[in-house]
């Protein structure tokens, strides 16, 4: 399923404010995003909190907020505590046209959170990639993500709730609002402190949703960066005669945050050598533990063209989300090669979309995935066969650590 990571990135608590709310909105905002849970979620039985509880103890909570912002913070949190990346609440635009980020990426690497790109030309004469940030706006840089971003962000893991912590999130805020980072250079090891406006311009270069390159000893590269693309089948049909010549295949997933299981699927296909199951699902019914169950589709390969047989190796880890998880379950039934790298986000589903008072709107997944065998995935993310991860010295050297091993592992095979 598609992840919509913009609306995930800014639950944040942010300062602008916004006209409150008459009391009989509040009450019944709050009764809504009760009610499309309580009826339609999917994993109750993965979360330690009484739902009915929750509700009754955000009546008071709700209904003495002084602005809208204060209000829908309040939801938010609550949302967040169900535990799923794709059942969230979020903001009216009155508030989101205020959120901004800063032009900077990081990675949260061995417990260190480390610039990995910089999307303004101007910062580069102050900070550099590799650099470490320790503190933002004077508190540990770890004690601000889990204080003031965490409780805000909707995520199905531990490790998907990590990665949007400090890496997607970690600098969203009011655009009025400048930024203070203590950071320590990784070349000199000095420490200095910067202020970055979130009114910075900011040039970002995602490049295109299908990369392919030829590495050494007749070794193919392919990443996708989203499985929510128009001409998926004309951009991968355009690549797939240079994979065919190569002798074994790397495909990369680790920054796919989802989108169509058709897309997925299509590329699957030029994979197998046998037909295979797809993920089977389950939807709830809006009668508590009444489900109605579908069983895995069969995916065929392709019948018009000549399918690629030789080895690949499957890059995956956290911001494999979604649609990208799919691709993952079908891949792993057709046993068709080793899965390299971390655990994925562990979220999939389809999604009911409901409005708020205010402009504010949410969703909540009813639809629940598993392999075709019944075992979870969502709430626990997919392993990886053979566990790395990326380290600061090798990231320092322009060294891909995940993709390091994935050669060596085709090199055995």
């Amino acid at each position: 399923m598609k992840q919509l990571t913009f609306l995930i990135l800014f639950n944040l608590p942010f300062l602008t404010t916004a006209q409150n709310l008459t009391q009989s909105e509040k009450l019944y905002g709050l009764s809504v995003a009760w009610e499309k849970a309580k009826t339609n979620f999917a994993y109750f039985d993965q979360i330690e909190q009484d739902w009915d509880k929750m509700y009754q103890q955000n009546i008071e909570a709700v209904l003495t907020t002084q602005n809208t912002k204060e209000y829908y913070d309040i939801l938010i949190k609550m949302y967040a505590q169900l535990n799923e990346g794709h059942t969230w609440i979020w903001y009216p635009d009155e508030i989101n046209n205020n959120l901004n980020t800063i032009p900077i990426q990081t990675s949260l690497l061995e417990n260190k959170v480390i610039i990995t790109d910089i999307f303004n030309d101007s910062l580069k004469d102050q900070l550099s990639i590799g650099d470490e940030i320790l503190k933002i706006n004077g508190m540990n840089v770890m004690d601000y993500g889990k204080e003031k971003i965490m409780p805000f962000v909707s995520a199905s893991t531990p490790q998907d709730r990590l990665l949007r912590t400090y890496s997607y999130d970690l600098f969203l805020g009011d655009i009025h609002q400048a930024v203070q980072l203590e950071i320590k250079e990784h070349k000199s090891a000095k420490i200095k402190t910067l202020t970055i406006s979130r009114e910075m311009e900011q040039f970002f270069n995602f490049g295109q949703p299908y990369q392919y390159k030829k590495l050494k000893k007749n070794i193919g590269y392919l990443r996708i960066n989203s499985f929510y693309v128009n001409n998926y089948k004309e951009t991968f049909d355009s690549l797939y005669p240079m994979i065919q010549q190569n002798q074994a295949l790397i495909l990369d997933l680790r920054t796919n945050g989802g989108g169509s299981g058709i897309q997925a699927h299509y590329v699957l296909s030029h994979f197998l050598s046998s037909p295979t199951l797809t993920a089977q699902y389950q939807l709830r019914k809006r009668v508590e533990d009444e489900w109605e169950q579908f069983p895995s589709d069969t995916l065929y390969p392709q019948k018009d063209k000549e399918v690629y047989t030789k080895p690949i190796a499957l890059l995956i880890g956290t911001g494999t989300f979604s649609a990208a998880e799919d691709f993952c379950v079908a891949f792993d039934n057709a046993k068709r090669g080793l899965k390299v790298g971390s655990k994925t986000a562990g979220s999939t589903g389809n999604s009911i979309e409901f409005d708020l008072p205010g402009g504010g709107y949410g969703q909540v997944t009813f639809k629940r995935d598993t392999y075709p065998n019944g075992k979870e995935f969502v709430g626990y993310g997919i392993e990886a066969d053979v566990v790395v991860h990326q380290t600061i010295k090798d990231f320092l050297k322009g060294t891909d650590t995940v993709l390091e091993k994935a050669i060596e592992v085709i090199n055995q095979q």
